[in-house]
């Protein structure tokens, strides 16, 4: 009864740790997708700011005019609108760079090796 089910208990151990290693190929995909979100979030939080700093500038021109006055407070608003949405953005960033940098300590074999030759 005992070797049945320390048997039983390897056979099950097997089959599950190889459910849970990640094959080579598997791991440095999930990387690269991990490099592409970091990418796409770095894009989207530097076109935030352009934004913002082009309606800062054109309220920059605007506010001393009276006709435009209003138009440049609203620049003002949006630009800081737009300078928080980056903010948040690049929290995001840091969140996902800490979760490339856990994943790398957890699979290490996932880096490319730079400089040598296969």
């Amino acid at each position: 009864m005992t070797r049945k089910l320390l048997l039983f208990f390897s056979f099950f151990l097997l089959i599950t740790g190889q459910s849970y290693a990640m094959s080579d190929a598997d791991c440095v995909q999930e990387l690269a997708q991990m490099d592409q979100r970091i990418q796409d979030n770095s894009d989207r939080r530097d076109l935030l700011r352009a934004k913002a700093f082009k309606l800062e500038e054109q309220a920059d021109r605007w506010q001393f005019r009276s006709e435009f006055f209003q138009d440049a407070r609203r620049n003002f608003e949006q630009a800081e609108i737009l300078k928080e949405a980056a903010d948040e953005v690049d929290i995001l960033i840091e969140r996902l760079e800490q979760e490339r940098a856990d994943f790398i300590k957890k699979y290490p074999k996932c880096v490319p090796k730079i400089g040598k030759s296969p």
